[in-house]
């Protein structure tokens, strides 16, 4: 038998607040008053319920949080109804909710559209924010590596947030530098979402703990590409063979993993990579190697000004 739980909230304006007065049905003829906060963490509680019944939590006739298909398939469907509802809420949110900075409306949309397209049964992050809690809402498994360097309790804040899907979501707490080295995972990745400490060569750091994992298809996101050690990062990523480039939005970049061979981990084979390969090495590559035998010194010597003179140097 299935049970439905349903909250309508009154008419008024304006994204919903936790002064909002919610009336919680609970079956026919019966009805508890609720505010959004007890809403949300009734969707929590719900969320972590091991229960054989199917759960639907509804606004009105719009999906708002979490519906479960059955007992074996727990992954929350999520409708372009309450995307936007739940991106409205991370909106709302006051500008010292992250008080180090945060992703724009529009980045948050582009991700959310992304990976609703995708069946995303494991993501990562490295840093916290609004993102967190929207990853918590679209991934079984949201591994957020995160710490408080700024010493500003963002951690602790997105932890107590009404908006976080605590089931979906395991924080590895301290720096990334020390705590995704020593992770084991276990499972090919989904998504990872690159957006902790930015100096160098942290964010390289993450990269190469976590690219080997990233699946086929999967999404790899670069945050804050406009600084300078990012957007080393950045274009490496945009020469190489295993990613693609989808999009950049204003300073997020979208990669999708394309099937081309991990390039392993543990080796050097620095020549492989495109991003070493400058366009002198493929003019070069243009001319057969038997012919090059016969080609007569002095030739090879202004072939060589010449190309000197005309292409330019891999910056």
């Amino acid at each position: 038998m299935t049970s439905a739980f349903a909250y309508v909230a009154p008419r008024c304006a304006g994204t919903p607040t936790r002064n909002v007065i919610y009336q919680l049905r609970i079956g026919a003829g019966r009805s508890i008053v609720i505010d959004a906060s007890a809403a949300l963490r009734l969707i929590g509680e719900l969320t972590r319920n091991r229960c054989t019944q199917d759960a639907n939590i509804c606004r009105g006739r719009d999906v708002l949080a979490i519906l479960y298909q059955s007992a074996s398939d727990r992954r929350p469907v999520l409708t372009a109804m309450n995307i936007n509802e739940l991106l409205d809420g991370l909106m709302a949110l006051p500008r010292e909710f992250t008080p180090h900075g945060s992703l724009s409306g529009e980045t948050l949309q582009r991700i959310a559209n992304h990976c609703t397209a995708l069946e995303i049964q494991h993501s990562v992050e490295t840093g916290c924010g609004r993102s967190t809690l929207l990853f918590s809402h679209l991934s079984l498994h949201h591994i957020v590596f995160a710490g408080d360097p700024y010493g500003k309790g963002a951690l602790a804040t997105i932890q107590g947030s009404a908006l976080l899907n605590t089931a979906a979501v395991e924080f590895v707490e301290g720096p990334t530098q020390r705590t995704i080295p020593h992770y084991r995972f276990g499972h090919p990745l989904d998504v990872v979402f690159i957006d902790g400490p930015h100096a160098y060569p942290f964010p390289e750091i993450e990269y190469y703990f976590t690219y080997p994992l990233l699946r086929a298809g999967g999404l790899l996101i670069i945050d804050d590409i406009q600084i300078p050690t990012i957007r080393h990062l950045f274009n490496f990523l945009k020469a190489d063979a295993m990613f693609s480039l989808i999009e950049v939005v204003r300073h997020t970049a979208f990669f999708r993993r394309t099937d081309a061979p991990t390039f392993d981990p543990y080796s050097d084979g620095w020549w492989l990579q495109s991003y070493n390969i400058t366009p002198r090495d493929r003019l070069s590559d243009l001319v057969p190697e038997p012919l090059k035998a016969f080609v007569p010194r002095p030739v090879k010597r202004a072939l060589k000004r010449l190309v000197r003179a005309v292409v330019p140097r891999a910056e």
